[in-house]
């Protein structure tokens, strides 16, 4: 295992490349995950340190007996961390997490790895130039032979790599020249890092330069990850996804877990730059975890997730609940969706050291200035999140009843659940 991570860090060294000031802002803002997502993630991938007295807390609550005497279980977990600044409370509390269902959430490097850019223009559309990692790679088709590899990445072969400036910080990225070799096919150099929990299996994945997936997994499970429904996602200025996104694992037995799909099933962010009420147009939305909505047995038996209606339609390009013309923020136009919200406001640091080549006339020398500046400003994001409504398989069903937090911001609790046998 340790081995393992290593070698993913040194990859990573690999495919470094600068990013641009609002490159760093907007990949902040992207993986910002609401307090549930955090910490059903944390609880599968990031083991407890008893060495220092960190409490290990699980209560279990209601548990739903499958095939071949395996149980699923729903229980409530601490996560005893300790504090942590502005951290807000999850659906069962500060700090609390229910387990139950599953998640798979993605850390964002560099560009989405599902995001389709624009890289014939100069700067872009929407604050998207090259293809997201999976973008490109997947327009090589079959000819897998013309992709680019590691020695074409340490030699800067330019048949396979180039160097592009962002005009806008006067910096060059480097990217992969994707397939057909033109201007319109450019895409990142960097994948995503996907991490998942979900009926005791916890690990992450991300794909290799050849197409592959690697995935990396406790208790050495053999799992197969299908991205085929894992849409690519257009540039255009909406709120939420254009296309539905699903992701299938499959584990050594031969049961099939299903992630996401559509809005409902789905946590996604949208950037709104440092303007608290949006700035007209929407940033294009970026999906950062899907939600587990059904497992099928190899009996063919199936146990289903179901989350609460956030009325949104994705086939429908969705409503426009992150652009202010919406008056989203200060009336009950979507006073349902509204509860799937969550407001995010960010305090971004800055240095910057500027050089400037100062010519004296007359004196045919130059001297070289520099000057410093520092400062702050805020960015703002909106989270559209997913809560569970109930669990179905045979005759039983569990319920999840929800109700609003008396917070300064509004929020989400579980105040009740319920399970049912129809027998």
């Amino acid at each position: 295992m340790k081995k393992n991570i290593v070698s993913i860090l040194l990859l990573g060294g690999i495919w470094i490349h600068s990013q641009s000031v609002s490159d760093l802002k907007s990949s902040f803002i992207n993986n910002i995950k609401s307090p549930q997502v955090s910490d059903f993630i944390r609880y599968g991938n990031i083991p407890v340190k008893k060495y220092v007295g960190e409490l290990d807390l699980n209560i279990p609550l209601l548990s739903i007996p499958t095939q071949n005497n395996t149980n699923i279980d729903i229980a409530l977990s601490y996560n005893a961390s300790g504090f942590i600044p502005s951290k807000k409370s999850g659906i069962v509390g500060f700090n609390w997490n229910l387990l139950g269902g599953g998640i798979i959430s993605r850390e964002v490097r560099g560009e989405a790895d599902d995001q389709m850019g624009s890289p014939g223009t100069l700067n872009g559309i929407n604050g998207h130039f090259e293809h997201g990692f999976l973008v490109g790679i997947r327009q090589f088709g079959s000819n897998i032979s013309e992709l680019p590899t590691e020695n074409d990445v340490i030699n800067y072969n330019d048949n396979k790599i180039r160097a592009n400036i962002d005009t806008s910080e006067s910096l060059y990225e480097i990217r992969y020249r994707g397939f057909p070799n033109d201007n319109s096919t450019p895409f990142e150099t960097t994948p995503d890092i996907f991490n998942f929990n979900f009926n005791g299996i916890s690990g992450k994945f991300f794909m290799s330069a050849n197409g592959s997936i690697d995935v990396i997994s406790n208790d050495s499970h053999k799992l197969i990850v299908d991205l085929t429904d894992m849409s690519s996602q257009p540039y255009t200025a909406v709120c939420t996804p254009k296309y539905t996104s699903e992701i299938k694992i499959i584990d050594e037995n031969g049961y099939k877990y299903y992630f996401g799909g559509e809005s409902k099933n789905l946590e996604y962010s949208n950037f709104l730059g440092t303007n608290a009420n949006g700035e007209g147009n929407a940033k294009t939305p970026v999906i950062n975890s899907w939600y587990l909505t059904k497992i099928e047995f190899p009996n063919g038996e199936t146990l289903k997730y179901n989350y609460l209606n956030d009325n949104i339609s994705i086939a429908n390009s969705g409503i426009n609940f992150c652009v202010f013309e919406s008056s989203f923020w200060h009336g009950s136009t979507y006073a349902e969706t509204r509860k799937f919200i969550e407001f995010n406001e960010h305090v971004n640091s800055y240095a910057k050291l500027t050089n400037s080549d100062v010519q004296y006339a007359g004196y045919g020398q130059s001297h070289l200035i520099a000057s410093y500046s520092s400062g702050y400003d805020n960015t703002f994001s909106l989270i559209k999140k997913a809560y569970l409504s109930n669990i179905e398989y045979k005759d039983t069903k569990i319920e999840f009843n929800y109700s609003d937090q008396e917070n300064i911001y509004k929020n989400t609790q579980i105040i009740s659940s319920s399970q049912y046998d129809s027998r």
